[in-house]
């Protein structure tokens, strides 16, 4: 009769092998306790098992228990793999009656699964850096609202906070038509730049990944560019100003990185970057081919946006800006739990009941819709997605559905922070936002290089 073995999961790294005639084998003195009714019982038979994708992930890291529970009350339901039935193909069948294969019972459970591969972080740990943040956020919105290249006194500037300055005064019109309008578009394009950092990280399966490789920033300064030389924003199209033709370009660079990257079967991630690194060659030749054909002083403006500019908009296209990135976040936020299973990988994701191309489909809709609405709001602003989703994994972990809200915060803060430097460093002149993530992004982008380069001690 061929040997059964059975693993068992009852916690996050326990697991333990019984034979099926009830002696114990390899069994190590911690895991030699009795099972529990909680305890999850993985059987198969043959030499499959070992080679399986998905059971060297559940083996590694331990599936939650809600994909199977021993059931009926019999402790010894699942301790000694009782009435379990071997499986096709060496992969398992969750022990208790009926015996169902794994992706069988995981098909419809995997927007509720905890990623295999994720450890548990406490809950104070969460709540602490969600605090900071917001505390954080408070400090440098507020420093940013009394400072900047015009002089204000404090008073001034409360004045004109509580209604008490006058319609037609400076400090009224620079604090609320200029500096709040500006605080609220930093913020805005911050979140949304770190959460298409997220999102387009945990597609690639890589934390060193930018959402400018998907050459939705070039696009964007394309149209910029078209808009500027033929004098398409001058007329009847005044209403709509620069900013319409940049969303265009954006989104006729990510239609066309779309289109190449599935051209054959699926999204796959190399054909998905080495399209946006396509896209984004193009579209920058042929930048260059309209500037050097028009003359330079009629794009000393669009220059300017090219290096990534936070400006103040109108009431009606800050809403804009509010809803479109509020929408890119909830797809990126009601996916995080099937991003996290991707990060097993596709066949561990497809075996665990995740539609691996569905949502790689959905997070680069998501991933360009939030760059393409920065990029047309405040220009191509570099290195937000790639230092904030980075260094706030050291505190909250890899989990997507922790990483991204807590990533909109951070953003906000970073990309406000680096606008109050850019608005007082060479004060009363101003320095594109773009400049300063740079200095602050190539250095943070060096050291993490050379640091997951270092052979480990």
């Amino acid at each position: 009769m061929p040997r059964s073995s059975c693993w068992r999961a009852t916690g996050p790294v326990r697991l333990c092998r019984r034979a099926r005639n009830g002696k114990d084998s390899r069994r190590s003195p911690a895991d030699a306790r009795p099972a529990s009714r909680s305890s999850t019982a993985i059987c198969s038979t043959g030499t499959d098992l070992e080679s399986s994708t998905a059971w060297s992930s559940w083996r590694a890291r331990s599936i939650p228990r809600r994909f199977g529970e021993t059931g009926h009350g019999n402790p010894e339901a699942g301790h000694g793999c009782a009435g379990a039935r071997p499986s096709v193909g060496g992969l398992g069948a969750i022990s208790g009656p009926p015996v169902r294969p794994l992706r069988e019972a995981a098909v419809g459970y995997a927007r509720v699964a905890e990623a295999a591969l994720l450890g548990s972080k406490p809950a104070w740990r969460l709540i602490r850096t969600v605090a900071v943040l917001l505390g954080c956020l408070a400090v440098v919105a507020a420093v940013s609202l009394f400072v900047g290249s015009a002089h204000l006194a404090p008073e001034a500037v409360v004045r004109a906070v509580t209604g008490r300055a006058a319609t037609d005064s400076v400090e009224r019109v620079v604090t609320l038509g200029v500096r709040l309008p500006r605080i609220a578009v930093a913020m805005l394009g911050g979140g949304a730049l770190a959460v298409a950092g997220v999102a387009f990280q945990a597609l690639t399966r890589n934390p060193l990944a930018e959402p400018a490789v998907l050459g939705v920033s070039s696009g964007a300064a394309f149209g910029v560019v078209v808009a500027q030389v033929f004098g398409l924003h001058a007329g009847g199209l005044a209403a709509l100003g620069l900013t319409a033709f940049a969303f265009a370009g954006a989104i006729v660079a990510a239609g066309a990185v779309y289109l190449i990257a599935s051209a054959q079967r699926g999204l796959a991630v190399p054909t998905l970057l080495l399209a946006g690194v396509i896209v984004g060659v193009f579209f920058s030749a042929a930048i260059t081919v309209l500037i050097s054909l028009v003359d330079v002083n009629r794009l000393a403006g669009v220059i300017h946006w090219l290096l990534g500019n936070v400006a103040p908009v109108s009431s009606g296209a800050l809403g804009v800006f509010a809803v479109l990135t509020v929408l890119g976040f909830f797809l990126v936020a009601s996916r995080a739990r099937e991003l996290n299973v991707l990060a097993l990988g596709d066949e561990a994701a497809a075996q665990l009941g995740v539609r691996a191309e569905t949502l790689k489909r959905v997070t680069f809709v998501a991933a360009a819709l939030l760059t393409a609405t920065v990029v047309a709001f405040s220009g191509p602003i570099g290195f937000v997605g790639l230092v904030v989703p980075h260094m706030l994994r050291a505190f909250v972990g890899r989990d997507t559905r922790l990483l991204a809200p807590v990533a909109f915060v951070g953003g906000a803060i970073f990309l406000l922070a680096a606008d109050t430097v850019a608005r007082t460093i060479v004060a009363p002149a101003e320095l594109p936002v773009g400049v300063i993530t740079a200095f602050c992004g190539a250095p943070f982008f060096i050291y993490v290089l050379r640091s997951r380069g270092r052979p480990a001690p």
